[in-house]
């Protein structure tokens, strides 16, 4: 019916394998260039996660100082009965401080009094408090206890701020 000029069997033909040939090896390299650039992704987000991490960690640390701390009973209990509410209550900020202040005699300035409070968190003085809940023998002892350190001492610490500040 129609007069067309191909070969019988084109497919089979040495062009349409050639060209096939090519086809095939255009795909395998778009699949090793997509494979390599998974690869390459993954690296950079590993690396990315690993800086996330290693820059984040110390938030999730604090310092800790050992202080010599002076359970003084009558600042404890000032009316002399061991209750929960006495103990509960009791000023621990002032047994923190007159520590401090046993430790660094020296130190009579005002200014440097403040200086010298804010090496110490503001939470260490209900540590304290939890430390004499969790065990009423230390009323009337000294001990050697783990406080927080205040901001700018973890942070010198971690060496997030320069050590020499004038």
């Amino acid at each position: 019916m129609t007069d067309i000029n191909t070969p019988k069997n084109w497919q089979n033909s040495s062009q349409t394998q050639k060209r096939i040939k090519r086809r095939y090896r255009a795909e395998k390299r778009f699949k090793y260039f997509g494979l390599a650039a998974v690869c390459i992704a993954l690296v950079m987000l590993g690396i990315l996660l690993v800086s996330i991490i290693s820059k984040g960690y110390p938030a999730f640390t604090s310092t800790q100082l050992a202080i010599e701390v002076n359970f003084d009973e009558k600042i404890l209990i000032p009316d002399g009965k061991k209750n929960y509410e006495a103990i509960y209550s009791a000023n621990y900020g002032k047994i923190l401080r007159q520590s401090l202040f046993s430790v660094f005699p020296e130190i009579t300035d005002r200014k440097d009094k403040r200086s010298l409070i804010k090496l110490i968190s503001k939470t260490a003085r209900f540590e304290l408090r939890d430390i004499v809940l969790n065990n009423n023998n230390v009323i009337g002892t000294k001990q050697t206890v783990w406080l927080t350190a205040g901001t700018d001492v973890d942070l010198l610490h971690k060496n997030q701020i320069p050590r020499d500040v004038d």
